[in-house]
């Protein structure tokens, strides 16, 4: 589904991926972890195809994404956002969200966003999907609800998720491999 090799992308005379391979099969969930500031949103975009990058880029299919930043529009209700995204309706019910269809951006909690946000990155069945930090302002269940809710959508669906996290539960809870980006290169992690 993805397979990244020798990729190289620089900034500024800055090296962010240096010469970096990457292989995520269908059905799998790969998570990549490092500190701020080592490249993993860059790697995102390239994957995405929204950067470009020396080296070869492959991915099969078509690819949704969660951003760090909650992108839903604060006038619209859920159901109105959904309907604004030309999205299933049946994905309200499928990613629990019916009870919340007609409420406000505002007046969800920050996990419930997250989770329409992922619903919404899904609602053109994309074969990959990328998460950027989306645990980021969670508390502990509203992330294991996360962890339900992205396993479920790569047993339904049978596609790849990519995975970039700093909080090492949900990593454990939902990753068949856990990478480490440093010094622009991804190395098999023991970090969880």
């Amino acid at each position: 589904m993805i397979d990244l090799r020798n990729v190289r992308l620089a900034f500024g005379g800055r090296s962010v991926l240096d010469g970096l391979d990457l292989n995520v099969a269908r059905g799998e969930i790969v998570a990549v972890v490092g500190p701020n500031g080592s490249g993993k949103t860059s790697l995102l975009d390239v994957v995405s195809g929204e950067l470009a990058a020396a080296g070869e880029r492959r991915v099969e299919g078509s690819v949704g994404r969660v951003f760090q930043d909650h992108e839903l529009f604060p006038s619209l209700t859920v159901s109105e956002t959904f309907s604004a995204a030309g999205a299933d309706p049946a994905l309200l019910e499928r990613f629990g969200l019916k009870s919340h269809a007609d409420r406000w951006p505002s007046e969800l909690s920050t996990g419930i966003r997250r989770v329409v946000e992922i619903a919404l990155a899904t609602s053109r069945r994309p074969d990959v999907l990328l998460l950027d930090e989306p645990s980021a302002g969670l508390a502990r269940p509203e992330v294991d609800n996360l962890a339900d809710v992205i396993r479920a959508w790569r047993d339904d669906t049978n596609g790849a998720v990519l995975l970039v996290e700093h909080d090492l539960e949900l990593v454990t809870a939902v990753s068949d491999r856990v990478l480490e980006l440093s010094a622009g290169r991804l190395e098999e992690s023991d970090r969880t």
